[in-house]
């Protein structure tokens, strides 16, 4: 019998009744989110809550993204694990991601940054944000989307 999948038993695991579509297990992981939130009659936000408590992780503040943190990590990087850096320190880069069993966006992040990487839950569309769609193509990690990411926070 195959493992449920993560959303599913963090969804059952909060008291929602969702059963998966029969093309559930080759969604995107923001459709799967759709598809769970749906079926729940929940917000994306309320389902991440319930995933955060699942994976005892806290819930991300995407109101307070530093710039800093942003250049840290290649838009090629983010943009492929649909994640988002939100602060830095000299050790550590937190990121949102919507997907906390990606552990091979968890290295790629810590070797990109050269951090270790403290993961925080957003749902699913914060890939939408503007600032998300600012990292430029084929550019470096610094400067990647500065000028952009000026734009869009002091909006």
């Amino acid at each position: 019998m195959m493992k449920d999948h993560w959303l599913l038993e963090a969804s059952r695991e909060a008291g929602l009744r969702v059963e998966p579509r029969e093309d559930f297990y080759s969604l995107t992981v923001p459709e799967a989110w759709g598809n769970v939130a749906a079926q729940a009659e929940v917000s994306t936000l309320e389902l991440a809550r319930m995933v955060a408590l699942h994976f005892r992780l806290d819930l991300a503040d995407l109101s307070d993204i530093e710039e800093r943190a942003v250049a840290l990590v290649p838009g090629s990087i983010a943009k492929g694990h649909r994640l988002m850096p939100i602060r830095e320190t000299y050790h550590h880069l937190v990121i949102a991601t919507s997907d906390p069993t990606d552990y091979e966006e968890e290295q790629a992040v810590a070797f990109a940054s050269g951090r270790a990487i403290e993961l925080l839950i957003g749902p699913a569309e914060f890939a939408s944000r503007p600032i998300y769609a600012a990292w430029g193509a084929g550019r470096g990690r610094s400067g990647e989307c500065e000028g952009a990411f000026a734009r869009v926070v002091r909006a």
